[in-house]
């Protein structure tokens, strides 16, 4: 099991990995931007919905949105589109 660590140090249970930064949701905000439900990010992302809605949730707070939509532009003009 020691093996596992230095070859996958942010798996399940990783602060960090749950922790990611907007820069790391380029894939979310393009499907967001095409109008794609929750499920189907999830899906193309291989993450469970909620996973998907807890990201897109704390994304909008952190960018003050109050819809999809808004994150979306919110996101255009931070500049965190890739």
């Amino acid at each position: 099991m020691a093996a596992v660590g230095p070859l996958w140090p942010h798996g399940p249970g990783s602060r960090r990995r749950a922790a990611h930064g907007a820069q790391d949701n380029g894939e979310e905000f393009e499907l967001l931007a095409q109008g794609i439900r929750y499920e189907a990010i999830a899906t193309q992302l291989r993450v469970s919905h909620r996973t998907v809605q807890r990201r897109i949730t704390a994304l909008m707070q952190r960018a003050g949105a109050t819809t999809r939509t808004q994150l979306v532009w919110q996101a255009a003009r931070r500049d965190w589109l890739s």
